[in-house]
Order: C-alpha cells, then sequence, then structure tokens
C-alpha cells in the first residue's frame, strides 16, 4: 500500500488489518495501535474511512492523530486536580498519562517494576474492555482509586484515578450533610 503525504510525497505502508478491513468494507472506521511516528518522532495514531465513488470503494483517507492532542483534552478536564485521566489499548500500552514518560513505556502489567502495587489487576481488566472500578498505589506511594471503561468504537480503556483521601473527604461529607438534614 502507499500514501501520499501533504507535500505529495509518496510513502510505502506495510499492510495491516486495518487497512484491509477498510478496503474490504468490513469497517466503516479504523484506527492503529499507537507508535512513535517516523516523521515526526512523538507518539501518535493513524485513523482512517473509506472513500468510496458510486457505493464502492476505491481507496481510504486517514491522517495522523499526535497523543499530545489528547493531553489538551485531558489534561485541562478531570478532576479538579484531585486525580487524573489515563489510556491504555488492548495490548497494555498507554496511549495517554499526564506524566508523559508513561505514554507507550509503561506496561500495566508490570508496573511494580516502576514501583505501583496493585495496578496489574485494573490493567488486566482494563486490555480485557471490562467496567469496573479498582485501586493501586502509584509509583509515589499514593494510594488512588479508579473507575474505568471502554471508549466506544475503539480497542482502548480510559480509567480516572483519584486520590483515596479525596474519594473519603466527599464521603465524610455526604455522611455529615445527610445528619444533619435528619437531625433538622
Amino acid at each position: 500500500y502507499h500514501y501520499y503525504d501533504s507535500n505529495g510525497d509518496v510513502t510505502t505502508v506495510n499492510p495491516d488489518n486495518n487497512i484491509d478491513a477498510i478496503l474490504n468494507g468490513s469497517k466503516d472506521f479504523v484506527m492503529s495501535n499507537a507508535f512513535i511516528s517516523n516523521n515526526f518522532n512523538q507518539p501518535g495514531i493513524v485513523v482512517g474511512v473509506p472513500v468510496k465513488r458510486q457505493g464502492e470503494i476505491i481507496g481510504m483517507i486517514g491522517g495522523n492523530v499526535f497523543i499530545s492532542d489528547l493531553s489538551n483534552v485531558l489534561g485541562r478536564t478531570f478532576l479538579n486536580g484531585s486525580g487524573y485521566a489515563f489510556i491504555i489499548d488492548h495490548n497494555g500500552q498507554v496511549i495517554y498519562h499526564p506524566n508523559t514518560s508513561f505514554i507507550l513505556n509503561l506496561d500495566p502489567l508490570k508496573a511494580y517494576e516502576k514501583g505501583f502495587v496493585g495496578l496489574e489487576n485494573v490493567g488486566k481488566a482494563m486490555m480485557d474492555g471490562q467496567s469496573g472500578t479498582g485501586h493501586f498505589t502509584d509509583e509515589q506511594g499514593i494510594e488512588r482509586y479508579v473507575s474505568f471503561k471502554p471508549i466506544e468504537g475503539s480497542q482502548w480503556s480510559i480509567g480516572i484515578a483519584s486520590f483515596k483521601s479525596k474519594v473519603f473527604d466527599s464521603i465524610r461529607t455526604l455522611i455529615t450533610s445527610v445528619i444533619i438534614i435528619s437531625v433538622m
């Protein structure tokens, strides 16, 4: 397979199941595994859709999405500083994490090697496409609760990790409020 970049240069692409799935019509959208871009030397993915003429697939169009684009959204969206979001794929690759040194470098099943405790259970469940909750201790010794869910249309799962202390602070506040209301 060949593709043309924005300069009109032709590059050969190794065939993969994603390209075949678009060209044989079995999928209307594909997303590659994460990789380090040869041209830009940064982590990214390729997304693609079929190009049709009179209902017949004549090719595909796709583009790179850089992981840094995810950090622009996820890095400022979650938990008001009391936690963070992270994404892993079905192979256990960390696709997004606010600690960028973990992106494509941290295997959740071997995270104990980097000082994590219990992350392998959460990671395995996420890799298996499950939804759920769990807990782990991070590399800094901070206990965290995590809620996770597969991202529809992908082989990725997103996890939201929050400080254990913040979770219990919210529960204490709720209990206190219920007691005050019931006494009134």
